[in-house]
């Protein structure tokens, strides 16, 4: 049964197989390969796991877990952490910021190592070469890896020139935001103990689509079918057996969609054998962590687009097989759509106390979801907020520069009426969101809306160094040189507002401002002025003409 209807316009792609097989999964790694960082520019949505408030999330757990380390391991092991698909590196960033201060406020005497790592090298490429990641690499407390999770069995540290495997005394702290949803999988349905394999054809709806150099995912369409399928045929892995198994004696016939995530699966064998059962794993996913949502999935549930196709993460099943591996794992009880789940090979969780009680007490209790919830209500209300609305937002950010953006406007709104204690920890609070800009060049440009701010409490040369700092991270990007230059022109340096004015135009030719300004400047006042005279000289020209046609 085809649950898309096919159009003769399509390009074939690859007839109907099980999920796990599909061509897609292949074609999504291609499109990451062929983007880099762009993607994110484009399409895939990443700021529930791109801001200050998880990053600090996660290395407060990270923190406290080097604790547990110390206290019951070895107290001057160097631990590898590594970030499983870095996309941007703006995670990586904040995540690096918030650890080494903690650690500064609770000194330890185990060290780490942070593996910024990535499926395609581009974005290793760009967190290497990308100033804000410099301080770091000086100390020895950032390496680079090309790693796909799916299928490799160890990866190379780029910077100390050597694989992890010839570091196996070393524990292995694996962080994973949004990397298994998009892994590939199976999806069965289950329904009266009975089973089948959602198989999936793969077209595309324009024929010159370009498998290897990837640029648009939604292009793609899918004719699903269902084949009724035995587990032991199926699989030949006989901890996953078993696991399923488990799953159809208690869903006691209640239908239900399940996700099977293999690579997943694959991933953590393929680590206990390279760590030698000593890893610890950090999954935040749109996922379910329980049975019993799993079995809430409705029977039409299919993969979802959001910039990539993607599969709920069934962390449920992840925790499961880990435990049949010999390790452990914690899950939240939550419903919510983002879901964390922590895992171990090798330590159980009743000895990393520090650990679990950091889980429990922050992720666990107000995490990224609760997190994002919030910075969804400030989109559609942050044009009234009061100051105390605007400190507390910021402050519950960890001050995290696109919350700022979203209430940029209003401070400017408000901040003629701002008592003197709240402009002292006003100012204390920009000084954080500043302080916590990545030099990406994607997204809102926060360095710009700061120097708009400054600018507007007549605090000029705080206002000059952050355009000027907006300059150096966007390429081709008019405003801030646009605003420069009018600062310039008010201090009468001409040479300087010329220049910016022309860089504004250069970038932006709708702005016609920048160029006016400009050859003002330079003295063409009057050529300036007579345009408008000469546009309209133009126009009745030809109305005369047409006049004179339609006459004659």
């Amino acid at each position: 049964m085809s649950e898309q209807s096919s159009n003769s316009h399509d390009k074939h792609i690859q007839e109907s197989v099980r999920l796990s097989e599909s061509k897609l999964w292949d074609i999504q790694k291609n499109y990451f390969e062929t983007m880099g960082i762009n993607a994110w520019e484009e399409d895939v949505p990443f700021y529930i796991t791109n801001n200050t408030f998880i990053a600090y999330q996660y290395a407060s757990l990270m923190h406290q877990f080097m604790l547990d380390w110390q206290n019951q391991k070895d107290p001057d092991q160097m631990i590898y952490i590594m970030e499983l698909g870095c996309g941007t590196g703006k995670f990586s960033y904040y995540f690096l910021k918030a650890l080494t201060q903690l650690l500064i406020e609770q000194p330890l005497t185990v060290s780490f190592c942070y593996v910024i790592s990535d499926v395609t090298a581009k974005n290793t490429e760009f967190c290497e070469n990308n100033l804000s990641f410099k301080p770091y690499i000086e100390l020895g407390q950032v390496d680079f890896a090309v790693f796909d999770a799916s299928c490799d069995t160890d990866f190379y540290l780029k910077l100390a020139d050597k694989p992890f495997s010839e570091c196996r005394k070393s524990p292995l702290v694996v962080i994973s935001n949004y990397i298994f949803d998009c892994l590939p999988h199976d999806l069965l349905h289950i329904q009266e103990g009975k089973i089948h394999s959602l198989q999936y054809g793969l077209k595309s709806r324009y024929k010159n689509f370009d498998q290897q150099n990837v640029k648009y995912l939604n292009e793609l369409k899918f004719d699903i079918t269902m084949e009724p399928i035995e587990l032991e045929a199926f699989y030949d892995d006989p901890k996953l057996i078993g696991i399923l198994n488990g799953y159809l004696e208690r869903m006691d016939g209640k239908p239900s969609m399940m996700p099977v995530p293999l690579a997943a699966l694959k991933f953590l064998k393929n680590m206990q054998v390279l760590t030698k059962d000593n890893m610890f794993l950090i999954i935040g996913d749109k996922g379910v962590s329980s049975l019993e949502n799993i079995s809430r999935l409705p029977n039409n549930y299919r993969m979802t687009f959001e910039g990539c196709h993607t599969l709920l993460a069934n962390l449920f099943i992840i925790g499961d097989y880990i435990k049949a591996l010999g390790g452990d794992c914690v899950l939240s009880q939550k419903s919510t759509v983002f879901q964390v789940g922590l895992y171990s090979l090798g330590t159980a969780f009743e000895n990393l106390p520090n650990t679990q009680f950091s889980y429990t007490q922050n992720i666990d209790c107000l995490g990224p979801q609760e997190f994002a919830s919030f910075y969804s209500m400030a989109i559609q209300n942050a044009y009234r907020f009061s100051a105390n609305s605007i400190n507390t937002f910021m402050k519950f950010s960890r001050w995290d520069p696109d919350a700022y953006a979203l209430i940029h406007d209003r401070l400017v709104e408000i901040a003629p009426a701002l008592m003197p204690h709240e402009v002292i920890e006003l100012k204390s609070d920009l000084k954080k969101i500043e302080d916590n800009i990545y030099r990406l060049g994607l997204g809102f440009d926060v360095a710009n809306l700061l120097g708009l701010f400054y600018q507007s409490q007549g605090n000029i040369e705080k206002a000059k160094a952050l355009f000027q700092t907006a300059m150096d991270i966007y390429d081709d990007y008019g405003p801030p040189h646009n605003n420069i230059a009018m600062i310039y022109e008010e201090q009468k340096d001409k040479e300087k507002a010329i220049y910016h004015y022309g860089k504004a135009y250069e970038y932006d030719k709708k702005n016609l401002f920048a160029k006016q300004r400009m050859e003002i400047l330079q003295g063409k006042k009057y050529a300036i002025l007579g345009r408008p005279f000469l546009r309209t000289l133009g126009v009745i020209a030809l109305i005369g003409a047409l006049v004179y046609v339609m006459v004659k």
